[in-house]
């Protein structure tokens, strides 16, 4: 019977515009020194937030709410009928950015809009770390005989093209601007202790910020830590054939 009132009493009390979030995206403040990304932290929240009705650019510290997506199956066919038509470009602020190529977006009204157990809930961060740890080994200088490049060299060639794929922009649907995150960057090299004996683990780069404008720089260093160590397994690779020839 308690049941029974208890849910009566929320109907009463949940206005007709209400509509269900079926994608949340939230963007977590991880810039605070001292301050790192917590699982914990992002459930607690989303058990805090359900069932209460979200706007974007509401901030509940650490987090701010970017854009709301309703749920297309949503019993008000206006907001039916707007997200079948432009998929991801609902926002109660502005619609999503699109191409120039494309059609205006179309402006509808703005329900509100709350999370419950079933919306799915993406979280992204102001601010990044990445580690690279390179394993170096003499059979690196090997060649690749698929391509008939030196294995080393498309290790070097497989970090650029991440490093070029982090700096870009990473556009939030539902919001009008991309996101540009603070990027930390380390990358070390573990080599064996025949080839570097005082130094197993060389650090190429530490704590590096990298962006669009740091990252020809960061690349040119990493070229020059690459070609040093290219260079040591070469000279390793002919101790040891010479090792072998006077044997």
């Amino acid at each position: 019977m308690d049941a029974v009132q208890e849910e009566e009493e929320f109907e009463e009390e949940s206005p007709d515009n209400r509509v269900l979030a079926k994608e949340v995206f939230v963007l977590e403040d991880c810039s605070v020194l001292g301050r790192e990304s917590s699982p914990q932290r992002k459930l607690v929240w989303i058990m805090q937030m359900l069932n209460k009705v979200i706007r974007p650019g509401d901030e509940y510290e650490p987090f701010r709410i970017l854009s709301a997506q309703p749920d297309a199956l949503s019993t008000r066919s206006d907001v039916r009928s707007a997200v079948l038509e432009h998929p991801f470009r609902f926002d109660q602020t502005a619609p999503f950015s699109a191409p120039a190529s494309a059609a205006p977006p179309t402006f509808f009204s703005s329900p509100d809009l709350f999370i419950s157990h079933s919306s799915h809930v993406h979280f992204f961060s102001n601010a990044y770390r990445f580690v690279f740890s390179l394993d170096i080994s003499p059979s690196m200088a090997s060649v690749n005989l698929a391509t008939g490049t030196v294995l080393f060299s498309d290790m070097f060639q497989a970090l650029v093209k991440i490093l070029c794929s982090i700096v870009q922009a990473v556009w939030v649907p539902g919001c009008i601007k991309p996101l540009r995150p603070v990027v930390w960057l380390t990358v070390i090299a573990q080599t064996q202790p025949a080839l570097q004996p005082l130094q197993p683990v060389r650090v190429l780069i530490q704590g590096a910020k990298l962006t669009s404008e740091t990252l020809p720089s960061l690349i040119s260093a990493l070229r020059t830590q690459f070609t040093a160590i290219e260079n040591d397994l070469i000279a390793m690779e002919k101790k040891f054939v010479c090792g072998e020839m006077n044997a």
